[in-house]
């Protein structure tokens, strides 16, 4: 099911936010943010804590997936092509590192945010948010708490199942990828590591995306992303955030 929101978009702005888990020796959360215009594209990646894979995997898909994206005209692409070119990535990666695990989320779009697609597989999620209120989770995941694809609801993230990933960017096995379809008026965009919608209440979801640091057991980022000209966000830059 789609859903459908109205939205008013004109030019591209973020906000990222990011910080190691208290128990993590490395922050394995990287994001990349592609913007030529009306085009924009961003992929999230949380690469799994048990895996021996590093960001470095998640540079070398971004890599491929970039060097496709360069090959296109902009104009004829699709979100079809797109779903092609993240496949392709997967088929390259795997090539190259054999064993890896992670959340992906991708989004997309092609009217500088009038409306915007989402590819995604793991418990990285989208939402959308007006400030002071609480965050509104658009896209499901795929855990343990949930193995049967069921709605994630609020009474799931004291179920310990939840921090097991049931389906993701995994090189030893099928990539599947959810699809979903949004657009939006007057709100922000977030897409948010587990570390951030899972161990933080709305308070300190808030408090994080205005500056403030909480510890965590997991890694923890967010990507604030709107195209509205009055509601500006400072565009910071990070080096896990890959521009």
């Amino acid at each position: 099911m789609h859903q459908t929101l109205t939205r008013t978009a004109k030019e591209l702005s973020w906000l990222f936010a990011t910080q190691m888990g208290a128990d993590r020796k490395q922050n394995k959360d990287l994001y990349a943010l592609i913007d030529r215009g009306n085009f924009n594209l961003v992929i999230a990646f949380d690469v799994s804590t048990s895996s021996p894979a590093t960001t470095e995997m998640a540079k070398f898909f971004f890599e491929i997936v970039i060097q496709e994206l360069n090959s296109i005209e902009q104009s004829h692409l699709t979100e079809n092509i797109v779903e092609h070119i993240l496949q392709l990535g997967f088929k390259e990666t795997k090539a190259k590192y054999k064993i890896g695990k992670a959340s992906l989320l991708v989004i997309g779009t092609f009217n500088s945010g009038e409306s915007v697609f989402c590819f995604h597989t793991g418990d990285i999620r989208l939402g959308n948010w007006k400030k002071d209120k609480s965050i509104n989770w658009l896209t499901n995941v795929h855990t343990g708490a949930n193995p049967l694809g069921e709605p994630f609801v609020q009474s799931m993230l004291k179920d310990e199942n939840r921090k097991i990933v049931t389906r993701c960017f995994n090189l030893q096995k099928t990539f599947l990828l959810d699809y979903k379809k949004v657009t939006e008026v007057d709100c922000r965009l977030i897409i948010a590591t587990d570390g951030f919608w899972a161990e933080c209440d709305n308070e300190k979801q808030q408090a994080i995306i205005e500056g403030s640091e909480f510890s965590v057991q997991d890694d923890l980022s967010v990507l604030v992303l709107t195209w509205d000209r009055d509601d500006k966000l400072p565009c910071n830059r990070n080096g896990l955030l890959i521009l």
